[in-house]
């Protein structure tokens, strides 16, 4: 069974490790450190059985929410962990009382883009070269945080 929980500190080590292997512009340990220690920041932790299996994160600013991470440790991608997670985020923002969310994935991440459409986010523009080390376009997606979704 997946387990979501709050990201401590002690869970960095690891996420600072494999976040290369995942992202093509890795966090540093300092700035996870930062995201966490943000009163407007709400950062989560997805297990299975004691293993590692993702993490996410939302900032809240100006009372939108934006995802400013959101990773699924290969070995557990296709399970429900991104969609738990997701559904945590949603959660909070919710908790944060912002009126919606919004995030940017990679023109390319067709899989990230079909789990954030599952989740009534929709297509609003698009960033172009904002991966810097691939030159990749961003996808902006928005959600609006209401009873009826």
């Amino acid at each position: 069974m997946i387990t979501v929980r709050a990201m401590e500190e002690a869970d960095l080590d690891f996420i600072v490790e494999v976040e290369a292997a995942l992202f093509s512009e890795p966090w540093s340990r300092r700035l996870y450190v930062n995201e966490l220690r943000g009163e407007d920041r709400c950062y989560f932790a997805a297990t299975q059985d004691g293993e590692f299996a993702g993490w996410a994160g939302l900032a809240v600013l100006a009372g939108e929410a934006h995802i400013m991470t959101i990773a699924t440790l290969p070995a557990f991608q296709r399970r429900g962990v991104g969609r738990l997670l997701l559904a945590a985020l949603i959660e909070a923002a919710t908790a944060f009382q912002c009126d919606r969310m919004l995030l940017e994935v990679a023109a390319t991440n067709t899989a990230a883009q079909a789990l954030y459409r599952s989740a009534h986010f929709a297509p609003v523009g698009v960033r172009r070269n904002y991966y810097a080390s691939t030159g990749d376009d961003a996808l902006v997606m928005v959600r609006t945080l209401s009873e009826e979704q």
